[in-house]
């Protein structure tokens, strides 16, 4: 069998088993009218079992599946984990699957069903995913523009007795003594360059952490990347805009610019 399977807007799926001659409309669960923006497929044919595990994810944290390529009707999974937009869904074995979006949203699942949310870094939209093996992935996205400082907001209290004052910074609250009566309120954000979003998992999205460098030093790529393959345990190939196309061959430690038309 030459199965393709095909998914796009108001929750449109269509697959072929004849290498796309002819495309027949699967059946989604009722009432679902999210675009889908992404699929994942594997084979898991055995002999002559003709088996196709496939996942749709979309917008509203639409996530779907199938056990036969689509023969029979698509069912929703991961209900209640997000509602994010989702841009791009891998799975490795047809059970263990990412999924990653809006808001640096990051979803995972264990047995093809129950989605969990896994802790990223970034608050940034994540465009694409890919997994080596269950425990090495890299997701990449839009540049993060997360403010990492803020200064000290400084309020100032004071009395016939002792006066103080509280400097907070993020969380962290400290009390220090002063002689006299002020009121100052002054945020202020310690600018951050823009910078091309790549993470990477070596636990399987226990952890993810942020590269910081993409790109040569010189000419580092602060674009929004749109796709990953993580090859190998070292070999990560990702595209982005401009016809920015970038290869690292130490797991994310050092880029380079592969040449594109």
């Amino acid at each position: 069998l030459r199965v393709c399977i095909v998914v796009g807007e108001a929750a449109v799926i269509a697959s072929t088993s004849d290498g796309g001659r002819v495309y027949t409309r699967n059946t989604v669960p009722t009432g679902l009218k999210f675009d889908l923006n992404s699929l994942t497929i594997k084979d898991d044919r055995k002999g002559f079992t003709k088996k196709y595990s496939a996942f749709a994810a979309g917008n509203g944290g639409t996530i779907l599946m199938t056990e036969d390529g689509g023969a029979t009707p698509w069912t929703a999974v991961g209900a209640g984990a997000t509602t994010a937009d989702l841009n791009s869904i891998f799975t490795y074995d047809g059970r263990r699957t990412w999924v990653v979006g809006t808001g640096g949203t990051i979803l995972y699942t264990s047995n093809a069903k129950d989605f969990e949310v896994q802790t990223t870094p970034v608050t940034t939209t994540l465009y694409g995913v890919s997994c080596q093996n269950p425990t090495s992935c890299a997701a990449v996205g839009a540049p993060d523009a997360t403010p990492k400082v803020c200064l000290c907001l400084s309020i100032s209290l004071s009395s016939s007795s002792s006066s103080s004052s509280f400097f907070l910074f993020l969380i962290l609250i400290l009390p220090v003594r002063l002689p006299q009566l002020t009121l100052l309120c002054v945020p202020q954000l310690t600018p951050t360059p823009l910078q091309a979003t790549v993470l990477i998992t070596d636990d399987g999205g226990e952890t993810w952490s942020q590269k910081t460098q993409i790109g040569p030093s010189t000419n580092v790529f602060a674009g929004t990347l749109y796709g990953v393959a993580h090859c190998t345990s070292n070999v990560i190939m990702i595209v982005g805009s401009g016809g920015t196309i970038l290869k690292t061959l130490g797991a994310g430690e050092a880029w380079d610019y592969i040449p594109s038309r």
